[in-house]
């Protein structure tokens, strides 16, 4: 029977005078796995862990095998904000069920960002190969001390926008000196005057709080979920709830949220986001707050309203009544919690007013107190469109030089096109073709179009490549051309322009030896000429470019 499966038999004594005795069982019999290990997890990076110069990086393994694993290699590759490669082999005596933690290396993680990792074993003779590969898509790493992406803006522009690498529950204070000062905005970004540009300095926003209801009246017990509204005065996270229970147990609860108020919303779950649910809350009853934390913390925004609506999917919870719908139930220089609903176990029911018995959590996170300063750069670079080309058949083989350019569009004469640095393109015939490029820069875009030529060249002309010379290339149209050959034979130089058209031909008969032969075309326009070369061992046309 294959590896790692098991079965269960059933067993009686055959009685030697006939007959058989009872039947015991079940008896589980298995056939072990010999060879398997296993990848179990990432153990560092985490999730929102803060930024290291040497961050290391550790996966944990696991023998499920029955033999011992003596030499696992470990393979992780990182990629995103990040890219870094590591290799190495675990040696020890891991036994079967055991598990070991491996450091595989460190990475400069210091500015933070969002990195995928897949991580993997491979062990020789593993039967089964299933549990060797891990993967972590979009782990979040926070920057150490806050780490800014943008703060450049092009001439003309009378405005700037600042801009910082941005994190869930992350948030940013900009201050107007290095120490102390005046806190002049709350955000991942802002956007300022390029009249005259200040310097900001930018810290983490280290606030960690909470709000308490301070609901009076009867208290009263709910099968249903509470409803309230909270007034933001300074941008924040809520980052979970404590609730007080009329039951006692474990619950799954539902968080809801809304931007605006719940009024005239209160029995409609089209106008309601479902947030999150949060698994196994463990109410304790009515003289008990029970707090749990959202796993993606609620962004809220400085002068806005937001609904909110709590609803455990078993269970009961406090609430109290008396106060009027809208009225304030407990505030600090943060939040206000205003008076809502509370439903009886349906989106249909509103029992108006009732007031939240409870704590709204709030807060970002953190890694330092370090002021990273951002101060506005005017871009002064302009981009240039520019490029080379090498004919080595109807295939040419293009490549940008352009300036500035953080991307690049090619035009093959509208008969194809393709994007990226180096590129080639195969013409239909031999013929001149004109190639545009527009490069693409942060302050704007330029075009540069040439005139390309395209021509099937001979097998021969690399055999001509080591006899033949042309310099200086470009020119001002005064170049000397160098070529030798030991046949003797028949030579032509010819000048072509773009169009194919001949501007000079001569022919050279029974040469044999070194040519050096200079040509003074100072009176040609700029652009780019073919010297077209015809030898008794083939043809070779090369590009011969005049600048003025």
């Amino acid at each position: 029977m294959p590896m790692g499966q098991c079965f269960c038999v059933f067993i009686r004594e055959k009685c030697p005078a006939g007959g058989y005795g009872v039947w015991t069982g079940p008896i589980e019999i298995c056939v072990p796995i010999e060879y398997d290990a296993q990848l179990v997890s990432l153990v560092s990076p985490e999730y929102f862990d803060c930024g290291d110069s040497l961050m290391e990086v550790k996966v944990e393994i696991r023998n499920n095998g029955f033999f011992p694993i003596t030499s696992l290699p470990i393979t992780v590759a990182i990629t995103g904000d990040i890219n870094q490669t590591f290799t190495t082999t675990y040696t020890g005596n891991l036994q079967e069920t055991e598990v070991d933690t491996v450091t595989v290396g460190t990475i400069n993680s210091y500015w933070g960002g969002y990195i995928n990792v897949v991580a993997s074993v491979s062990l020789p003779n593993d039967q089964f190969t299933g549990n060797d590969t891990l993967s972590v898509d979009s782990l979040a790493i926070l920057p150490f001390q806050p780490n800014v992406i943008s703060n450049e803006y092009c001439p003309g522009a009378d405005s700037v926008t600042l801009s910082l690498l941005p994190f869930p529950n992350v948030m940013f204070n900009w201050f107007d000196a290095p120490v102390g000062g005046n806190m002049v905005h709350i955000g991942d970004e802002l956007t300022v005057s390029t009249l005259t540009p200040p310097t900001f300095y930018v810290a983490f926003n280290d606030l960690m709080d909470s709000l308490e209801s301070t609901a009076v009246g009867n208290t009263q017990t709910s099968n249903g979920g509470s409803m309230f509204d909270l007034v933001i005065f300074n941008t924040l996270s809520v980052t979970g709830f404590s609730l007080v229970g009329a039951s006692t147990g474990f619950t799954d609860v539902q968080v809801y949220y809304r931007l605006g108020s719940l009024q005239g919303h209160q029995t409609n779950p089209a106008s309601w986001i479902l947030h999150e649910t949060v698994p196994n809350v463990n109410l304790q009853g009515s003289a008990n707050f029970v707090r749990f934390n959202l796993t993606n913390p609620i962004p809220m925004t400085a002068g806005q309203t937001y609904g909110v609506y709590i609803q455990p999917v078993t269970g009961n919870l406090m609430y109290a009544s008396g106060n009027p719908l809208g009225s304030s139930i407990g505030s600090n220089a943060d939040l206000e919690i205003l008076t809502g609903i509370t439903k009886a176990g349906s989106w249909a029911s509103s029992l108006s007013p009732r007031s939240f018995r409870g704590r709204v959590h709030y807060g970002s996170e953190s890694c330092s107190d370090i002021r990273t300063p951002v101060t506005p750069v005017l871009n002064t670079d302009t981009v240039v469109a520019d490029f080379t080309w090498t004919t080595i058949s109807h295939t040419v083989s293009f490549q940008s030089t352009s300036v500035n350019a953080d991307s690049v569009v090619w035009d093959f004469a509208g008969l194809g096109s393709a994007t990226g640095d180096s590129v080639s393109f195969q013409f239909p015939q031999t013929d001149s073709f004109e190639v545009c490029l527009i490069a693409y820069g942060a302050c704007g875009i330029d075009t540069i179009c040439q005139m390309v030529w395209a021509e099937n060249i001979s097998v021969d002309e690399h055999a001509l490549l080591v006899s033949f010379e042309l310099y200086p290339n470009p020119s001002n149209g005064a170049f000397t051309l160098s070529y030798s050959q030991e046949l003797v034979g028949n030579i032509s130089i010819e000048i072509l322009d773009l169009t194919g058209k001949s501007l000079l031909r001569e022919t050279k008969e029974g040469f044999s030896g070194t040519l050096h032969k200079q040509y003074h075309f100072e009176s040609f326009a700029a652009g780019t000429y073919m010297l077209r070369l015809h030898t008794p061992q083939g043809v070779l046309t090369r590009r011969v470019i005049i600048s003025k």
